[in-house]
């Protein structure tokens, strides 16, 4: 579920189920899907459930997450049930992610390809979702009695505004889609960029999406997101799993400066706490992010509120989230590499 937050006078669960309703829509997003050859829509995962999310599960099979509708506690999630999209038949899930699921990451420009689609895929869906549920949390916002008259008109504006957002976003992702469909069916996956974090240590978060940066760690505009005439430029990412930890991957067009200007300044600005600034970023920036109870229950409280604070921001395009320069993650660096690619 989006960012749009709770103010209905339904119980969590029950407001969950409700707009969830709503949001999910069952489609192959692959080029080719058809009829006569999609089979059944599956609950198909973003983020890889064998190597990551069961790296994560407690012992009852959970994981946790933040919504940012429903305030400061971690959600507890089934992890079959994490990080999926009904959104590819089981037929062209298997065979499109076949390279990152099934063979060891050895850096081929279709894996890094394949991590990126995938993060896009997610993003696509959950835009999309967002738009179809935005008049059932309309609704619930005209009729909850809970809300002052005041209260309610904000309310109101505040989803106005995001899916003004929401709907700029989904145009350029789906833009971006097109390209990448094409690159798909030939197989062609030339043109991209990419960054890659490796690290050693117990997996405990992970995530994977999309972010369009409108400013770098310095305070520098990078882009206006709401500038219709101006072209949106994001980054990828997701992770793969290794024998002793994992690599974080980034990708996006050779020909956008935003994403690395971006990427680079966390990369500067972070000294010898790179690991801890993305896993913040994942947090004020992506939803689709998991990370287990174990190791939530071992941060300090210092830790644990700013985290809660970042992944209940609204809008952390438009807010200043501030990053903790202190070690909370069980990560050591093996290596950080940016490269150019033809």
């Amino acid at each position: 579920m989006g960012s749009h937050k709770k103010k209905s006078g339904l119980p969590a669960e029950a407001y969950r189920e409700t707009i969830n309703k709503h949001w999910d829509e069952a489609v192959c997003m692959h080029p080719s899907a058809s009829p006569s050859i999609c089979d059944k829509i599956i609950s198909a995962h973003t983020i890889q459930r064998s190597g990551l999310l069961e790296r994560i599960i407690s012992l009852d099979n959970h994981v946790l997450t933040f919504y940012k509708s429903e305030g400061l506690e971690p959600i507890r999630v089934g992890w079959r049930r994490a990080s999926t999209i009904k959104g590819f038949c089981g037929i062209h899930d298997k065979s499109t992610f076949n390279p990152i699921e099934d063979h060891p990451f050895t850096g081929t420009p279709e894996q890094f390809f394949l991590i990126g689609y995938r993060a896009l895929c997610h993003e696509i869906y959950q835009k999309r979702g967002a738009l179809r549920a935005s008049p059932e949390i309309i609704k619930q916002a005209k009729t909850d009695s809970g809300l002052t008259e005041e209260e309610r008109e904000k309310r109101l504006h505040l989803i106005e505004v995001q899916d003004l957002g929401y709907q700029k976003g989904l145009e350029h992702f789906l833009q971006l889609k097109t390209k990448m469909d094409k690159q798909l069916l030939t197989k062609d996956y030339s043109g991209w960029n990419n960054w890659t974090v490796e690290f050693e240590g117990d997996i405990s978060v992970v995530s994977t999406g999309a972010i369009s940066p409108n400013v770098d760690l310095d305070g520098n505009v990078l882009q206006e997101l709401h500038d219709s005439n101006s072209e949106q430029q994001s980054f990828l990412f997701g992770m793969i799993p290794t024998d002793k930890g994992g690599i974080i991957v980034f990708i996006w067009p050779k020909e956008w400066k935003v994403p690395e200007q971006f990427l680079r300044s966390l990369s500067q600005n972070s000294s010898e706490h790179l690991l801890e600034f993305i896993v913040q970023v994942f947090f004020a920036y992506i939803e689709n992010t998991y990370f287990s109870e174990s190791w939530w229950n071992s941060l300090i409280l210092l830790v644990q509120n700013h985290l809660r604070n970042l992944a209940i921001i609204p809008n952390a395009y438009y807010t200043p989230i501030g990053l903790l320069k202190i070690k909370f993650m069980p990560w050591k660096l093996i290596r950080s590499e940016f490269k150019n690619n033809e």
